[in-house]
C-alpha cells in the first residue's frame, strides 16, 4: 500500500498510507527502517508535515522496539536529502521521555547544528524543547555548553518552555562573541 500511495503527490494519499501502516506497528520488522529511509531519500515524504506525522509514529516505534536501528539513524544527519535529515531528529519525538533516548537526542541535535536549513533547525529545536520537558536543567546545560554553535532558529524553538527572563538570559549567553 505504501509503495503505491507514497509516490503520489497528494498529501491525503500519503496520510492514508501512513495511517494504514501504523495500524500494524506491533508487527513491524526491523527492515522497515531501511524502507523508510528509502521513501524519504526518494522524496516520497517530501514536506515537513509528512515527515513530522510519519516518523515519530513509524520510526519511533522501530527505534523503541529495535535499539540496534539507532546506530543507523545516527548516520542520517549526514545524508544529502533534507527529509532524511529532518527524520533523523523528529523520529525521536515520542521517545524523549523513554529511558536512554535523551542522550541520543542530544547527540543527534549536535550533528544537525551545522545544517543550514530552517526546516531542519526548527525540527531540531522542537525535539530539544520536548526533551527539555523531562529535564529543563539538562537542556539549559546543553544549550550553554554548545552556545554559539547552535543556530538561532534551533535555540529559539528549544527555549520556548523557559520563563521569559530565562529565555532572554539564554539568548545572551549563547550568542557568538564579537571579536
Amino acid at each position: 500500500m505504501c509503495a503505491i500511495l507514497f509516490p503520489r503527490p497528494e498529501l491525503e494519499a500519503k496520510g492514508v498510507a501512513a495511517l494504514i501502516l501504523a495500524r500494524y506497528k506491533k508487527e513491524f520488522p526491523p527492515e522497515l527502517g531501511n524502507q523508510v529511509k528509502e521513501w524519504l531519500a526518494n522524496d516520497y515524504l517530501d514536506n515537513w508535515a509528512s515527515v513530522d506525522i510519519f516518523c515519530p509514529e513509524i520510526m519511533g516505534t522501530l527505534l523503541s522496539r529495535y535499539p540496534e536501528l539507532v546506530k543507523e539513524i545516527k548516520t542520517w544527519p549526514g545524508h544529502p536529502n533534507r527529509w532524511v535529515k529532518r527524520a533523523s531528529i523528529v523520529s525521536f519525538l515520542k521517545l524523549t521521555k523513554k529511558e536512554g533516548f535523551p542522550d541520543i537526542i542530544y547527540e543527534q541535535a549536535v550533528k544537525l547544528f551545522p545544517v543550514n536549513d530552517d526546516l531542519i533547525q526548527k525540527a531540531n529545536g522542537w525535539v530539544l524543547r520536548e526533551a527539555g520537558k523531562r529535564d529543563m536543567a539538562r537542556l539549559e546545560r546543553f544549550l550553554l555548553k554548545h552556545g554559539p554553535a547552535i543556530p538561532r532558529t534551533t535555540l529559539r524553538y528549544a527555549i520556548e518552555r523557559f520563563p521569559q527572563g530565562k529565555r532572554r538570559e539564554l539568548l545572551l549567553k549563547t550568542r557568538a562573541k564579537n571579536l
